[in-house]
């Protein structure tokens, strides 16, 4: 899969995790301490996160880091 398809599946699944929990950009930059331009890049899928990020993320919405990278099916299941 290439690079481009991970950031817009990566996109996705922040945006969805943030809204099913009801938090926006500045919740996860106070929160998280994370700039808003790096939380922007993340949300629009211009750039992907370092897996320190990912982890710190995943463990913010509760879930396997995992999901949060590569999940691209129905989010039902969760």
């Amino acid at each position: 899969m290439a690079e481009d398809e991970y950031k817009k599946i990566f996109a996705k699944n922040l945006k969805h995790y943030m809204t099913s929990q009801g938090k926006n950009q500045m919740d996860l930059m106070r929160d998280l301490g994370l700039s808003s331009s790096t939380v922007s890049n993340w949300c629009t899928g211009a750039k992907l996160p370092r897996m320190d990020k990912v982890q710190l993320l995943a463990d913010y919405f509760h879930i396997m880091k995992y999901i949060i990278l590569l999940w691209n099916q129905c989010f039902c299941l969760f």
